[in-house]
């Protein structure tokens, strides 16, 4: 290598040879354990650091792909929704299925209830385990909460809060409705009443 070191050259296999402008230091020969071993380190580092960048990227992209399997599912949940108010699908199992798989997809997704309490969900078998409550949430009480929701939709009436859904664990699954295309935003929103006045 040439340069402000001037030409370097290699000892003999095994002998240490001095480090061009450093004070009394000395680098391992080539061939030699402790040059591989240097070398090893570096490559090791340089791995790694590609590796973790590698990781980055992975997990970036799951998430992505995880995203896009969530807006999916909505969609498709949604669709199926228009599909039973507008009396073109008389399935209710179907959408129910579509409810609780979109459910399983949106676990550990942060929300916020209506009192502005944090929480997240998870579930197991047919049960969501809620951060903020010890007690769990069954599919047949999600199924009650999904139907109560159906109901006033057919019936256009507003569902201003958890109350309307009128089931246990309301609170929660009023959020998580919200955020996955179950209650329409505007629906949240009480009517106003229009008050006219008679003229004479």
């Amino acid at each position: 290598m040439m340069g402000e070191y001037g030409l370097l050259k290699h000892g003999e296999e095994g002998e240490s040879i001095p480090v061009p402008g450093g004070e009394g230091q000395k680098m391992p020969a080539a061939g030699s354990p402790a040059a591989h071993s240097e070398s090893g380190r570096g490559l090791a580092e340089s791995e790694s650091s590609a590796e973790k960048a590698g990781n980055t990227d992975g997990l970036a992209q799951r998430d992505r792909q995880l995203e896009e399997r969530r807006r999916q599912a909505s969609e498709k949940l949604r669709n199926a929704i228009a599909g039973e108010l507008a009396g073109r699908s008389p399935e209710e199992t179907r959408t129910e299925t579509l409810l609780w798989n979109a459910l399983i997809l949106y676990q550990d997704v942060p929300f916020v209830t209506s009192k502005n309490l944090q929480f997240t969900y998870s579930i197991r078998g047919y049960e969501m385990f809620v951060s903020r409550k010890d007690k769990s949430i069954t599919r047949s009480t999600v199924n009650l909460a999904f139907g109560m929701a159906m109901k006033l939709l057919r019936e256009d009436q507003p569902l201003s809060g958890p109350k309307k859904l009128g089931t246990f664990g309301a609170s929660y699954l009023y959020p998580i409705f919200i955020q996955i295309g179950v209650i329409p935003v505007e629906k949240t929103k009480k009517r106003k009443r229009q008050k006219t006045k008679e003229q004479d």
